[in-house]
């Protein structure tokens, strides 16, 4: 098998105390998730952030513990002081970004089993940004993006300190892994990019799956309807004048809506 050894700059403790953190509890927890493989006995934990504190503990937990607990239709409450790292989502060219769930304390005595001292409900999603001079501009832009994009979600996106670190939370969406499901969505999805983005005047310049997902909204029927979302706002472009149209029209063809084409053409290129 072959091995690759990934390293980071030097980091000064004293002046790049945030980064270290954040390099920290990502390298262990790949350490957690690494050693179960080669010692199946070996206890498993997880990250444990915690508000306004400077400080990551562990939890004694694996993901398969968790996630079954784990209401992925509720929101943490605005009181939360501490969320597991649920599982790492990976790194993009902004920051990093974790699945982040609640724990509530529900049963005394130490030998109680996990399922009876712990219930894990809320879920979120915890965004932490490279640590770089751009980091603190780029946490407002993309909370602002938020609250101009889908202003049903702004109580929802937050910016708020975790572990010594400055992090936007966001609500949690299902990802759209299967052909079948993706196709399903087809006309919903260049609904939002007409709706959400272009007529207020903005184009999403990554739109692909990996941030795409969906969440269910209630209809006055009762019944259930599932609405995509696409996110990763960071960074957003502006239309021009030239590009920018009043029209509620979903033409492909329209010079207006030309990156909108260009976009469903990316994610549908058997179409």
């Amino acid at each position: 098998m072959e091995r690759h050894l990934v390293t980071t700059r030097t980091i000064n403790i004293h002046t790049d105390p945030e980064y270290l953190l954040r390099v920290l509890s990502s390298a262990l927890m790949k350490m957690c998730d690494a050693r179960l493989n080669h010692q199946p006995k070996v206890s498993r934990c997880l990250f444990k952030f915690h508000k306004d504190e400077d400080m990551i503990t562990f939890h004694p937990a694996s993901y398969d513990d968790v996630i079954n607990q784990v209401c992925f239709d509720r929101f943490p409450k605005n009181n939360t002081k501490t969320l597991l790292a649920l599982k790492d989502l990976g790194r993009g060219s902004t920051g990093i970004v974790w699945l982040a769930t609640t724990i509530t304390s529900a049963a005394t005595g130490s030998a109680a089993s996990l399922s009876t001292t712990a219930s894990f409900s809320a879920v979120c999603v915890l965004k932490f940004y490279n640590y770089d001079k751009y980091s603190s501009s780029s946490i407002t832009n993309e909370k602002s993006n938020w609250d101009k994009i889908y202003p049903e979600f702004s109580t929802m996106t937050k910016v708020e300190k975790w572990s010594g670190s400055n992090a936007l939370i966001m609500p949690h969406f299902q990802s759209v892994s299967k052909r079948e499901d993706r196709y399903k969505l087809k006309h919903d999805i260049q609904h939002v990019l007409f709706d959400k983005f272009h007529n207020r005047g903005y184009i999403h310049p990554d739109v692909k799956w990996e941030n795409i997902g969906f969440y269910r909204k209630k209809q006055d029927d009762g019944k259930y309807k599932i609405v995509p979302v696409i996110y990763d706002l960071t960074y957003l472009e502006e239309c021009t004048n030239n590009n920018k149209s009043s029209s509620s029209s979903l033409s492909s063809s329209s010079s207006s809506s030309l990156w909108i084409h260009n976009a469903m053409s990316k994610l549908f290129p058997e179409s």
